[in-house]
């Protein structure tokens, strides 16, 4: 239900030819978006130093540490054709994941790639390769192991949307980055990829505010009405609307105010 504003102008010009107007800027219902990775290069991890190596093309995701020696592994997911506007307020955004296989239970971190349009990924392009381009946003993780094949949902990741959205105004691609860095060797968790079977890539959703509102607003109870006596000087304009808006008015009907 929206809620009912009262608005009142006192107006000190003569009132003649007054035009009445209102503006809003209104929050209303959460536009919402859920993007499912759909390419074989939109998934992906790399370990720079030894095995696994770099692939987008295996039926999994890694994160952790699975060699048995050099560094952690970084997994990554692109989601693109998100069309998130400028100004926009993200009110939830997380990702749901198919665990594969059994994996241990660790810690990772997650962050987002700092860019408003990133591009797929590659062995030149990696998850480890854009870690050091991560937003300032990151949490740190330790995923609820399950069963394999059991949906597993990431922690609640708004505040790093919200932080490219501040930074780049429209989003229209998103990377999510996971880093195993600090996990013991051998120790790693993996993620069903588009490659494995494309119902389990991925899954993003997005809820976002609008930091335009296009739907026009109601109004109603307009005062004073009739005619106003001869001599009035003065008058005070109100009116309802059924959401928060701002009162602006014309001494010329017909032109712009």
């Amino acid at each position: 239900m929206k809620r009912i504003s009262a608005l009142f102008c006192v107006l000190f010009v003569s009132i003649g030819g007054i035009s009445l107007g209102t503006n809003a800027q209104a929050q209303g219902d959460p536009v919402v978006i859920n993007a499912q990775i759909s390419s074989s290069s939109d998934d992906a991890y790399h370990d720079p130093d030894s095995w696994p190596g770099y692939s987008h093309t295996e039926n999994r995701v890694l994160a952790g540490n699975p060699g048995s020696s050099g560094q952690a592994t970084w997994g990554g997911w692109r989601w693109t054709g998100l069309a998130i506007p400028a100004g926009s307020t993200i009110a939830a955004a997380y990702v749901d994941f198919v665990q594969s296989g059994w994996g241990y239970t660790i810690p990772t971190t997650l962050s987002f790639q700092n860019t408003p349009d990133p591009q797929t990924f590659s062995a030149d392009s990696s998850p480890y390769h854009r870690w050091s381009a991560r937003t300032d946003f990151q949490l740190s993780w330790t995923w609820p192991k399950q069963s394999p094949d059991s949906v597993i949902r990431s922690p609640e990741l708004k505040d790093g949307l919200q932080e490219l959205v501040n930074r780049y105004g429209a989003i229209s691609s998103l990377v999510l980055l996971e880093d195993g860095t600090g996990v013991p060797a051998g120790q790693y968790h993996e993620w069903a990829s588009y490659d494995s079977a494309p119902a389990k890539a991925a899954k993003l959703h997005i809820e976002y505010i609008s930091g335009v509102d296009t739907t026009p607003l109601v109004r109603s109870n307009g005062q004073p009405t009739g005619l106003l006596p001869s001599g009035t000087t003065q008058a005070t304009l109100s009116l309802a609307t059924d959401e928060n808006a701002t009162c602006k008015y014309g001494t010329t009907p017909g032109v712009d105010y």
